[in-house]
């Protein structure tokens, strides 16, 4: 055996990583009532953390025994433990992907899995054709050359999400209060050290650690997030003019969207019903803006979207791609109402007027788009 295992310390180090899942779970309760994206993909790395402490006590406790039967067992559990990685380093991209810009469609999460998928393929090949770790015949753990590559993967999945995170943060998308290196920090202290020294057992108490930061952030985050919708709010306008659409730097587009016809749907059909249209009207904006900006919700049927460029060929694409979710939206039928809004927009000149000024202009601008909606109508 090439270095001593000391069972006192792994049960200790797993067992604060099990109380502490368990203890945000309780807490967290509440917000896991809601079957959210974001929330189905937080219980599943918790689950799967808690499981994988569990599988990492077995693994060391049996390491040493001799049979085929301990040998067996080292092989699920230590494959187990390969995948678990992977897998939650995967999920993290989405919760990323999805909290910061929008959930990732379904090709986009078959691209991001394929790392994932075949790291699992080796893992799967390594008890007949050992790449990534033997079993010596006294059932005692060794690293192969492969091992890297499981590193590796992990590692591929946390650079990606910190170059999102990056990305979204210049374009000004992202709130000061998420930061990325409280999540990936522990975790890559964590992997960089049980890669440099075989038997210490810290990964999933790092991992715990990780996802308490999560829902520490999530919870700083109500205030600036529309309960109903989950977009930004009124709130995270105001932080935005403090800290971002005052710049004398400042280049972008503003967009005032109004509901038509919202007053029809809660009367015809019930304020549930309306709810449910706010939501779905939230959910088209956001498909149509992407990465071109953030759509808030400023009160009742109004929104607001801000297009991160004021380039006119970028706006009148902005603007049409959101007609165009409209459209499909009423083709296929879904609801018993349809959706309609009216939009004015203006482009932000931080030199010549301030950020009140502009706000007035765009909804002077969508005022008139509604009175044209209705004489048409």
């Amino acid at each position: 055996m090439f270095y001593e295992i000391n069972l006192t310390s792994i049960y200790v180090s797993n067992c604060i990583a099990v109380m502490l899942l368990i203890v945000l779970f309780i807490c967290n309760f509440w917000r896991f009532q809601y079957k959210t994206y974001e929330n189905k993909i937080i219980i599943i790395m918790m689950f799967m953390a808690l499981i994988s402490s569990f599988v990492l006590v077995i693994t060391y406790v049996i390491e040493g025994r001799e049979g085929n039967l301990f040998k067996f067992i080292g092989h699920v559990t230590n494959s187990f433990l390969f995948i678990a990685n992977m897998v939650i380093a995967y999920l993290w991209i989405l919760l990323i992907e999805s909290h910061l810009k929008n959930e990732p469609k379904f090709n986009k999460k078959i691209i991001l899995s394929i790392p994932m998928i075949i790291g699992i393929i080796i893992i799967a090949i390594n008890p007949f054709v050992p790449c990534v770790y033997e079993l010596d015949n006294l059932n005692v753990y060794h690293r192969k050359f492969m091992y890297s590559a499981m590193f590796a993967i992990d590692l591929f999945y946390m650079v990606y999400a910190v170059v999102i995170y990056i990305v979204l943060k210049i374009r000004g998308g992202v709130l000061r209060f998420f930061p990325i290196y409280l999540y990936i920090g522990p975790i890559l202290v964590g992997m960089v050290l049980e890669t440099m020294i075989p038997g210490l057992s810290i990964s999933w108490p790092c991992l715990s650690i990780s996802i308490a930061g999560v829902l520490a952030s999530l919870q700083n985050e109500i205030i600036y997030r529309d309960q109903l919708t989950g977009l930004y709010n009124r709130n995270y306008l105001n932080y935005l003019q403090k800290n971002m659409l005052s710049k004398e730097s400042s280049h972008f587009t503003g967009v005032f969207l109004d509901m038509n016809d919202f007053k029809h749907i809660n009367d015809e059909y019930g304020h549930a019903k309306g709810d449910i249209a706010l939501q779905q009207m939230a959910t088209l904006l956001k498909e149509a803006i992407g990465d071109m900006g953030i759509v808030l919700r400023y009160a009742g049927d109004e929104f607001i979207i801000i297009i991160n460029s004021h380039k006119q060929i970028i706006i009148d694409a902005c603007i049409e791609e959101i007609n165009n979710c409209i459209d499909r939206f009423n083709e296929s039928k879904i609801s018993e109402y349809k959706l309609s809004a009216s939009m004015g927009y203006s482009i932000f000149k931080p030199k010549e007027q301030s950020v009140d000024d502009f706000m007035n202009v765009i909804d002077q601008k969508m005022y008139e788009e509604k009175k044209r909606y209705h004489n048409i109508d």
